[in-house]
């Protein structure tokens, strides 16, 4: 059976509506080994030291110039406990939605030794895309802005979220296509090799740009990324802000030619099944001003 990434699929109803206060404080520990930086967490997570073993024996020779145990921490944080709950990831996103950030002080070394990993990445700049079972257009309504204070798990091919393992092509669905300035590219670390996953980190800011609604049950999101006044997510060692401002280098781009929207508009008018996304637009690069500034509702 074909291995199915979860997170993808996270559930972004559990996210606060109203901005939290910013997650800080972890910036301060030392940076540890993996082994070390989980110490705290073992009364809350069942069965961990098996799998920092798996985490660290996978991350022997890391790409990036990250190190093993840096590694590991991604690598870690990507793998599926026998029940998803239990796994690290789903009570680690837990704490960070949490209005009560005390509890987040269990994670705080294993934060700073991976969120340390993950902004020696380099920046991705490009669309990626989320998926929910369920009608979230409501908690998006145009023009609004949210905060995910989750990490948040998103792919750059559309087909993964239309494969049956995922949302499928039938029922309710919500898509979000999203613009993003920091993501960061996890596959070289990932459990999951096989699949392009771009991992935005919490605290990310976005406009909700506009709406598209081809059918009843499949409403499309567009979501841009902002910048917020001050960090919602202090960065974990000094300079790491300044890197991620100016992205003048080490930044990864989409190389693939850009579907506008009008072209998908095109497309959805013809189709006999508005249900589904239309053959040949499951790689989609929206980027089009006309997409950006409209509220589209066929």
């Amino acid at each position: 059976m074909e291995n199915i990434n979860p997170r993808f699929l996270s559930n972004l109803k559990d996210e606060p509506s109203n901005i939290l206060q910013p997650i800080s404080g972890y910036e301060n520990e030392p940076l540890l080994s993996l082994e070390e930086s989980c110490q705290p967490l073992y009364p809350l997570i069942n069965n961990l030291a098996q799998y920092i073993w798996v985490s660290k024996r996978n991350s022997q020779n890391p790409d990036d110039g990250l190190t093993s145990d840096e590694s590991a921490s991604i690598h870690l944080y990507t793998m599926e406990w026998t029940n998803s709950e239990e796994s690290l990831y789903a009570k680690l996103n837990h704490s960070l939605r949490s209005v009560n950030r005390q509890e987040l002080k269990p994670w705080f070394r294993y934060l700073k030794l991976f969120l340390t990993a993950l902004f020696k990445l380099p920046a991705f700049e490009g669309v990626v895309w989320r998926g929910v079972r369920g009608d979230l257009s409501k908690q998006y309504s145009h023009t609004t802005e949210q905060a995910w204070w989750a990490l948040s798990s998103c792919t750059l091919s559309l087909n993964i979220l239309e494969s049956p393992l995922y949302l499928g092509k039938t029922g309710t669905r919500t898509l979000f296509s999203i613009e993003t300035q920091t993501g960061r590219r996890i596959r070289s670390h990932s459990y999951f090799k096989h699949e392009e996953e771009i991992l935005l980190l919490p605290g990310t800011f976005f406009q909700v740009l506009s709406h598209l609604s081809p059918a009843d049950n499949l409403h499309i999101i567009h979501l841009k990324e902002q910048q917020t006044p001050f960090p919602l997510l202090h960065p974990p060692y000094p300079g790491a802000e300044q890197r991620r401002k100016h992205r003048n280098h080490s930044i990864l781009k989409p190389t693939r030619r850009t579907i506008t929207f009008e072209d998908l508009e095109e497309q959805i008018s013809a189709t006999h099944d508005l249900g589904d996304i239309p053959n040949g637009y499951g790689n989609l690069r929206w980027h089009n001003s006309s997409y950006m500034h409209r509220n589209h509702a066929l």
